[in-house]
């Protein structure tokens, strides 16, 4: 079936709803806002503070253009090995049940838990080997253990479970016997599960990334003649190799990366998907419909795919501002593409 996204109504919907949530000094200014988080260039994963956000919204407001804005933002630097990696990393932590591990950060933040982070960006994402990784991360959760920095600290769970991992490490030669999962290492160790996820999830995640070579993976993720067969096969080799990683997040993680082709299947993107098609009861069947809309009227899918998300969660993550009653936008958003 050849589906058609419908693009200018959609945006000029998403673009209405956007100025009824915006800060009254940001209304002004909701074309560009909305054009900002559309725009291919702003697709690869931001990296900023709240208070280069801050200045944002100020320059925003101050009545810049959106050249002047884009050239404040700053990305993950997804074309170096350690790039890609750390993108990998935030991914992890985007998925529903990672709080334990980021926890003592506000949620919007918990990609950036510095608990995680601050260990990641010292592997040697080049050399490291499985054990090299495990040690380190328990010297480092060792190291981190004053509870008065809750962003950092390591509770006994997480020193258990980093305790448990080495244990079977030396007794197995690996952690990543066949079939193994979050769960059960669980079930082996007794050991906490979020943690055994992490972990194993970033193990799993940087033999992927070295077995597809690094450039070359995330070079192939922007081919412009991308067929949806291609990039299914993409996204579902990704799943299966990254443990943690459903196919919803591993499309995110191309997206992530910058490239334009990709979507990811959350909620926000399966609400609106059936709003306008209905019946389309797999990721699968989704993404497809999603991407071949986005074919048929010449905009990538990513663009699609940020039109969904804006209007379903009313989070505008670029500059930090999530939208006053973005739950009765949201039914508004849904509403007005059933009409479409």
């Amino acid at each position: 079936m050849n589906y058609k996204f419908p693009f200018k109504e959609a945006k000029q919907l998403l673009i209405e709803l956007t100025r009824e949530g915006l800060p009254h000094n940001l209304k002004n200014s909701t074309e560009l806002i909305v054009n900002l988080h559309l725009d291919e260039e702003t697709f690869p994963m931001i990296n900023m503070s709240e208070e280069d956000q801050k200045g944002l919204c100020e320059l925003i407001e101050n009545g810049a253009s959106l050249k002047e804005v884009k050239s404040k933002l700053t990305f993950e630097k997804t074309k170096t090995p350690e790039g890609i990696f750390r993108v990998m990393v935030r991914t992890h932590l985007n998925k529903t049940g990672s709080g334990q591990v980021s926890m003592g950060v506000p949620a919007k933040r918990k990609t950036l838990s510095p608990r995680i982070l601050n260990y990641t960006d010292t592997v040697d994402v080049l050399k490291a080997t499985e054990t090299d990784i495990i040690i380190g991360w328990l010297k480092f959760a060792s190291e981190n253990r004053d509870s008065n920095k809750p962003e950092v600290y390591y509770d006994d769970r997480a020193i258990n479970a980093l305790e448990a991992l080495l244990e079977k490490l030396k007794r197995d030669g690996t952690i990543l016997s066949k079939g193994v999962s979050a769960n059960t290492l669980e079930r082996e160790l007794n050991a906490d599960r979020g943690w055994c996820g992490i972990v194993l999830g970033i193990i799993t995640g940087l033999n992927y990334l070295r077995s597809e070579n690094w450039i070359e993976l995330r070079d192939k993720s922007f081919k412009n003649d991308l067929t949806y067969m291609q990039i299914d096969s993409m996204i579902k080799d990704c799943q299966d190799k990254i443990c943690g990683y459903g196919y919803a997040l591993s499309g995110s993680f191309f997206g992530d990366l910058g490239s334009p082709y990709f979507v990811k299947d959350d909620v926000h993107v399966k609400d609106g998907v059936n709003a306008l098609y209905g019946g389309l009861n797999s990721e699968e069947t989704r993404v497809k419909a999603l991407i071949n809309s986005a074919q048929n009227i010449g905009i990538k899918p990513r663009v699609l795919d940020k039109i969904l998300y804006l209007g379903g969660s009313g989070n505008f993550y670029l500059i930090g501002q999530k939208l006053n009653n973005s739950r009765s936008i949201k039914t508004k958003f849904i509403e007005g593409l059933k009409s479409m």
